[in-house]
């Protein structure tokens, strides 16, 4: 069950007093066809990934026109590092995602807490006419797909977003965004996210962390750096 607190409240608490919304999601890691297949090489590793997946929860804190997602702190132990090791790339998490319109710069951990990739949303979302509940919430249907190239293909992945109008904020989980209300539903390839809660944080500050000292690479910059990467594996 979702606790939303009442809406006009919180967007007027706000815009008065610059804090911030902060929604919760969860994350599920979803069966598909070419992972669940027998004699599958990842399948050990996708079968961890689901059932490590529950225990992980994310914040979207949404400010003054702008959004920060990420995964929430956990303990390092040695059970913890697992279920991040083995479910961030199904649930393709790179790291924490800053948006503001349709400019995003998403942090790829995996060269360092300070590596940024800037990026331009050019999302092209098909709004549909079919609606469910979430919760007490009539959310719409959109649909896009998320091109994905290979080494020796391109990837077609669709994508799956419910969004709702009564909750006015364009934005939703890993970065998905630009429709007409909140995204409390998102299904991409394996990953699949949904809003538990919502509610208002005072003195909030919505920016990656040690934003002053992050780099900043284009996706031309970030190939050449994973190319070296992989190299020295």
């Amino acid at each position: 069950m979702l606790k939303f607190l009442f809406l006009f409240l919180i967007c007027s608490v706000c815009v008065a007093q610059n804090n911030c919304i902060k929604v919760v999601y969860y994350a599920e890691v979803i069966d598909i066809a070419e992972l669940t297949k027998a004699n599958n090489p990842v399948e050990s590793l996708f079968k961890a990934a689901k059932e490590n997946a529950s225990a992980l929860r994310f914040d979207l804190s949404i400010s003054l026109g702008c959004s920060l997602f990420k995964a929430r702190n956990m303990l390092s132990t040695s059970a913890n590092d697992g279920v991040v090791t083995t479910s961030m790339p199904f649930l393709d998490y790179s790291g924490e995602v800053y948006r503001c319109d349709k400019e995003m710069l998403r942090q790829i951990l995996i060269l360092g807490s300070k590596t940024y990739l800037k990026k331009i949303d050019a999302q092209d979302w098909n709004i549909t006419a079919e609606t469910k509940l979430i919760d007490t919430y009539v959310c719409y249907k959109a649909t896009s797909i998320r091109v994905v190239q290979g080494i020796d293909k391109v990837f077609h992945q669709p994508i799956t977003a419910w969004f709702c109008p009564n909750l006015p904020f364009s934005f939703g989980p890993n970065g998905y965004g630009g429709l007409p209300g909140l995204i409390l539903e998102l299904q991409v390839h394996t990953s699949f996210y949904k809003a538990m809660s919502i509610e208002t944080i005072q003195n909030c500050v919505v920016k990656p962390g040690n934003f002053e000292t992050i780099k900043v690479v284009t996706e031309a910059e970030l190939d050449k750096m994973l190319d070296k990467f992989n190299e020295e594996e």
